[in-house]
């Protein structure tokens, strides 16, 4: 416990890395990569295993986040200006490929990782009851909790409604289950900027089975995530304030403090900005 107080502030270094997802258009089918080549899809997406198939939907698709995009545009401006290599993947670039990408290199994950997007997390199931009809929602019925949360990135829309993923290409969908096997150690902070990004099943002194935990699993350092929905346009004021202070000096700890403390001032509704929390 001695080394948990005596931790040093997490000051912003220039010789940090970030990669930034968002303005993310899910109605597009996933792309492959600059060279035209196709990656392989992974098995380790246990969704589309088993006896339900690869034509099995969970419902209304994702609708595009304008904000999101509004959000990584000025990330990117305030990250490259203090001297950070920063990679930026919207619209159809942010694919699933390129996001499992990271960590794969000699040069390790990126230091800082933000995605803005759409996330989703279903409860525990319920027993069916006998006298009702089987239903094919294969990511609210998983009994892994790790495949009950995830985040929606390009091209999700297709597999989200059921429809087959041309190719060996990934369906859009990165479960918590998928995150958890990707290697983040060099990642400083992983930003999920998404709603209920925080939250997942309980399972007593085992903690919280979800992003959160998959995140951990991964190997990154600090989590910046929510715990309810979370407004578009105030989630990129906040982000913005956040990453302002960070790279205004303050430590990690100390930005996240000064960016609630502004909003909560400009803000009375405690909803618009009050769902984030940093862990690590």
């Amino acid at each position: 416990t001695r080394s948990l107080t005596g931790r040093q502030p997490e000051m912003l270094s220039d010789n940090l890395s970030a990669a930034l997802f968002g303005g993310i258009q899910y109605d597009e089918a996933g792309s492959s990569l600059p060279d035209g080549n196709i990656v392989a899809g992974n098995n380790d997406n246990l969704l589309w295993t088993g006896s339900e198939g690869r034509t099995t939907g969970t419902g209304e698709p994702f609708s595009y986040l304008p904000g999101t995009l509004e959000e990584v545009d000025n990330l990117y401006k305030l990250l490259s200006s203090s001297n950070l290599i920063v990679q930026k993947h919207t619209g159809t670039d942010a694919t699933e490929e390129k996001f499992k990408q990271l960590g794969q290199g000699i040069s390790g994950s990126p230091g800082i990782l933000h995605i803005a997007t759409h996330g989703f997390i279903f409860p525990e199931p319920e027993l069916p009851d006998a006298n009702s009809l089987p239903e094919k929602n294969v990511y609210s019925k998983s009994k892994n909790p790790l495949l009950r949360s995830g985040l929606l990135l390009a091209g999700a829309n297709k597999a989200w409604q059921g429809e087959p993923i041309a190719g060996n290409r990934e369906d859009g969908v990165a479960t918590a289950f998928e995150i958890s096997k990707m290697d983040l150690s060099d990642t400083r902070i992983a930003v999920l900027s998404a709603c209920n990004t925080g939250l997942g099943d309980l399972r007593g002194a085992e903690g919280v089975y979800g992003l959160q935990r998959a995140f951990k699993m991964a190997g990154a350092d600090y989590l910046l995530v929510s715990l309810w929905q979370v407004p578009d346009s105030e989630t990129a004021e906040f982000m913005s304030t956040f990453y302002t202070a960070w790279t205004g000096g303050r430590s990690v700890q100390q930005a996240f403090g000064f960016a609630r403390k502004k909003m909560r001032k400009k803000y009375r509704d405690t909803s618009q900005w009050g769902a984030w929390v940093l862990t690590r």
